[in-house]
Parts: structure tokens; sequence; C-alpha cells
């Protein structure tokens, strides 16, 4: 059988998009063409395998609507106490 497919490749492992008529262990040879050639940051130093990039670009879109650091500490200044009485009270008893 010769037949085209998409595949997705995640954890080293390539996942076919559609059922593939393939018997269990069966050899199989594959032409690998990338659709989309981008280079992630980092991939190219060898850096890509210690990188969780869906939550770098979750951080960078989060990111977005940052405050000034000058207006964060202003709002800080409210909270009395420290951040461990803050956590203590909301946690509440186990």
């Amino acid at each position: 059988m010769n037949k085209p497919f998409q595949a997705i490749y995640e954890a080293g492992v390539l996942k076919p998009l559609e059922p593939l008529l393939l018997a269990e262990h069966e050899l199989v040879s594959l032409v690998v063409e990338q659709r989309n050639g981008a280079v992630r940051k980092g991939e190219a130093a060898g850096q890509d395998d210690w990188v969780d990039h869906d939550a770098v670009a979750i951080a960078e879109r989060e990111g977005q609507g940052a405050i000034p650091l000058d207006q964060l500490r202003e709002q800080l200044k409210s909270i009395s106490g420290s951040l461990a009485d803050v956590v203590i009270t909301e946690r509440g008893e186990y």
C-alpha cells in the first residue's frame, strides 16, 4: 500500500491523523516532509528538549497586559502581614 497521510510528531512518536490499514508491528518505509519549516527559539542551539513551548506561549500572551513595576509595588503595599499569612488564611483547615 502506498498512501500519503498526515501525522503529528509528539514525544518522539509520529501519530497519524487518520487510521492506517496496517497490521500490528508491520514494517513500513516513510518519507518525512516537514509542512511548517519554522524553527522555534532555542531549537537550533539544541535547547529545544528542555523548553516547554506551550508554557512559554501562554506566558507571552498573559504578559501582554503587564503593569509597570512601580504600579505593582503600589498595589502590593495594601496587603498587610506576610504572603504566607494570606496563603494560610485562604487555605483554611485541612
